[in-house]
């Protein structure tokens, strides 16, 4: 009876690590599944972080075009007015 009851205990206790070890199983998938979400995630952030950055230099670059071809214009002008000063005075 002893003997009978050792061996229930034994094969209960192989199940309950069977059990627990497919769970781990299932828990190790599901963490690998939400960490490969989490990868794809963040290269979709990183990829349109990279697209507004690189459109945002692109602004940038035009908006600094646009200043010194505007000071060149200032300048241009200044000195017409100067000359146009001088003309004046005589």
């Amino acid at each position: 009876m002893a003997e009978e009851t050792l061996t229930i205990a034994i094969t209960d206790f192989n199940e309950l690590i069977r059990l627990i070890t497919e769970q781990n199983k299932r828990h190790d998938n599901n963490h690998a599944e939400f960490l490969e979400q989490i990868r794809s995630v963040n290269a979709e952030h990183e990829k349109r972080y990279n697209e507004f950055y690189r459109i945002s230099q692109s602004i940038l670059t035009e908006v600094k075009k646009s200043v010194k071809n505007h000071e060149t214009r200032i300048t241009d002008l200044e000195r017409k007015i100067v000359k146009f000063e001088e003309f004046i005075k005589g």
